[in-house]
C-alpha cells in the first residue's frame, strides 16, 4: 500500500509540472485564416490561410466560390509575399507588416448560360498588414496583372477581361 502511494505522488507530481510549462504565447500563433468581405458584393465568398515560409516570407492560399443569377463557379489564387518591413517589437500588440509580392489566379465559371469558361493570370501585389493584439489582421492591397479568359469583355472588372488588370483588395484575418 505504501508503494502505491509513493508512486501516486510521483505522478502528481509529474502532472502538476506538466500544467505549469503549458502555456500558450500569442506569439506562437502561425497561420492567417482571412476573409474578403467586399467580394461578397460581387456574390463572391472568398476565404485564405497564410501561411509563413520563415520570418519574412510567406504563401497565400485563397479558394472561392461565385454564384449569382449571371454567373456560378470556383477559383484559386495564391500568392507569395515578402515581407520588406517586418518589425515586431517587444511588447507591442499592434504593428505594420509591409510586403510585396506575386499572384497567380484561376476560375472556372459558368457565365450568362454559357458553360466551363475559364480565367486566368498572374501579376504583382504590395500591401500592408496591420495586425491588432497580436492575433488579428487587416490586410490592404493593390497591385495588377495580366489576364486572360475564353470570353471576351471591355469591362476591367469582369472575369471575362483580357489584358493588363488591376486589382486591390481588403482581408480581415485572425491567427492562430
Amino acid at each position: 500500500m505504501r508503494k502505491i502511494f509513493i508512486i501516486s505522488l510521483l505522478f502528481l507530481g509529474c502532472v502538476v509540472y506538466g500544467q505549469d510549462t503549458s502555456t500558450v504565447k500569442p506569439d506562437s500563433y502561425h497561420y492567417i485564416f482571412k476573409v474578403s468581405p467586399f467580394l461578397f458584393f460581387n456574390q463572391t465568398f472568398q476565404v485564405g490561410l497564410e501561411t509563413p515560409i520563415n520570418s519574412s516570407n510567406a504563401l497565400l492560399f485563397m479558394p472561392s466560390i461565385t454564384y449569382s443569377q449571371v454567373k456560378s463557379g470556383f477559383g484559386f489564387e495564391v500568392q507569395y509575399k515578402y515581407y520588406v518591413i517586418n518589425k515586431i517589437e517587444a511588447n507591442k500588440t499592434s504593428y505594420n507588416k509591409y510586403y510585396v509580392g506575386l499572384y497567380g489566379m484561376y476560375k472556372n465559371f459558368n457565365y450568362d448560360n454559357i458553360t466551363g469558361r475559364n480565367a486566368g493570370g498572374g501579376g504583382i501585389v504590395t500591401g500592408i498588414n496591420r495586425v491588432f493584439s497580436k492575433r488579428f489582421h487587416f490586410d490592404l492591397w493593390i497591385g495588377g496583372g495580366i489576364r486572360t479568359s475564353d470570353g471576351v469583355s471591355n469591362n476591367v472588372t469582369d472575369i471575362t477581361f483580357r489584358g493588363i488588370a488591376p486589382r486591390f483588395g481588403l482581408d480581415l484575418g485572425i491567427n492562430y
